[in-house]
């Protein structure tokens, strides 16, 4: 029941965010002549996409504050209803700009607008060529489908987060532990060029990722307490390095005892003292 009230949550939080969409695109076309489904790069309707997003932002938002993960099936209902959401958007502008209501004149104004650039709303956005036909046409479903690509989207990342399959919640951060072993080198010295840096570099990361192995074994199919304590009494070098070390990431679901736990291999990049990063494994439990 609180899975399913949730998910109600999330689909009026989506419809909320369209509104507003529809109408900052409206307010945006009236008081500042800007049209925002006008915005090309190339063919790349990157205003429809931007709408879109912000447009989607809501289901997002409420999935996160609720701790809901919804299916990629509910993420396929946003990217169909947003195809809506989009014409609705296109209705309201032509709507209360021409004070036309009718849905037949409309469409007629819709296939104009495609068809000839002579009928576009905001003169300062979209470039003007005569007559682009069938052109126009492919680029108004671009509009279309990059809208709803955008509105989908930020639900659709939600839905890669880890979660807990049982509960149906995402996880939480809890702690992170760092393991930074005693290595013979860690710093490059002011002799050192470019190969012998790399060689470095490679030489702890080969050593780092055993470590990880070894401790990946201690971590499986372990409790929380048990992995907590593993990975408190985990090797420290006597101060704290910039580079060379492994972040162990704990994350817990709020209603049960399920944990993951991601380690992140911290090590040089190639330009001499930046950090560079690479997630070794996710070890769930």
């Amino acid at each position: 029941m609180k899975k399913t009230s949730s998910v109600l949550i999330i689909f009026i939080a989506g419809l909320v965010s369209s509104a507003l969409c529809i109408v900052l695109m409206y307010l945006l076309m009236e008081k500042f002549d800007f049209f925002v489904p006008g915005m090309y790069i190339l063919i790349v309707p990157v205003g429809a996409i931007l709408a879109g997003i912000f447009a989607g932002s809501g289901y997002a938002l409420a999935s996160k504050l609720t701790n809901t993960r919804v299916s990629k099936t509910a993420v396929l209902l946003v990217l169909l209803f947003s195809l809506i959401v989009y014409l609705a958007a296109y209705y309201v502008m032509y709507a209360f700009s021409y004070g036309d209501y009718s849905l037949g004149n409309f469409f007629k104004f819709l296939g104009n607008l495609a068809t000839s650039s002579s009928l576009t709303i905001g003169k300062s956005v979209r470039t003007k060529i005569d007559t682009v036909g069938i052109f126009g046409i492919l680029l108004m479903v671009l509009e279309f489908i990059g809208f709803a690509v955008g509105a989908a989207a930020p639900l659709y990342y939600m839905t890669g987060k880890e979660y807990c399959r049982k509960c149906g919640l995402y996880l939480k951060p809890l702690k992170s532990f760092y393991h930074m072993p005693v290595l013979e080198k860690w710093n490059p010295a002011p002799g050192d060029d470019k190969a012998a840096i790399a060689r470095m570099n490679e030489e702890n990361k080969k050593i780092l990722k055993e470590h990880y192995e070894k401790t990946k074994l201690k971590l499986e199919g372990k409790s929380l307490e048990e992995n907590e304590k593993t990975l408190t009494e985990l090797e420290q070098a006597p101060e704290h390095r910039s580079f060379f070390y492994l972040s162990y990431a704990i994350s817990g679901c709020p209603n049960c005892g399920k944990h993951s736990i991601t380690t992140t291999l911290h090590y040089m990049g190639e330009q001499q003292y930046t950090v560079a990063s690479e997630v070794l494994g996710v070890i769930e439990n």
